[in-house]
């Protein structure tokens, strides 16, 4: 067993050796400068999208458009704006704690189960879903900002 990990190892380094070599295409002053600069990028859009992410999972309407047609003898079509029971039942298991309220350590658990993004909030469209998704994409700032402090 010994040898096969040191056959293995002995592979892995020489694969590692047949790699192109990487350099810098600006000098070590300049690629600083650059890196500086985009963490002060990251370091503002990261929570102004953090902030985004999580207004699109808390928003739940307070009305809901409903078209009211009337059976009667003077039926007419009316727009109507009401309160939907499912709005406020939503909001009553909110407040009392028995739906989740959505924090950033949410957003990481959407970006692999899309699917629970409706258990934050069920009265998103399709088009407001997708733009959330899209955002959970963008969170990869949280990676490169991790990495550019390191550097």
């Amino acid at each position: 067993m010994g040898t096969k990990i040191l056959e293995e190892l002995r592979d892995s380094w020489d694969r590692f050796h047949q790699l192109k070599r990487v350099c810098l295409a600006e000098n070590m002053s300049t690629t600083v400068m650059s890196l500086t600069g985009c963490l002060e990028i990251v370091n503002v859009e990261r929570p102004r999208l953090e902030k985004f992410l999580l207004k699109i999972m808390t928003f739940v309407p307070a009305t809901t458009n409903s078209v009211c047609n009337e059976s009667s003898q003077n039926a007419t079509n009316a727009s109507w704006s009401i309160v939907s029971w499912h709005v406020v039942a939503f909001r009553l298991k909110r407040t009392i704690n028995r739906n989740q309220t959505p924090t950033i350590r949410y957003i990481a658990r959407i970006s692999w189960a899309p699917e629970e993004l409706r258990d934050f909030n069920p009265f998103l469209l399709e088009t407001a879903a997708k733009e959330f998704h899209d955002g959970v994409a963008e969170l990869e700032l949280c990676v490169l900002e991790d990495k550019l402090l390191h550097i």
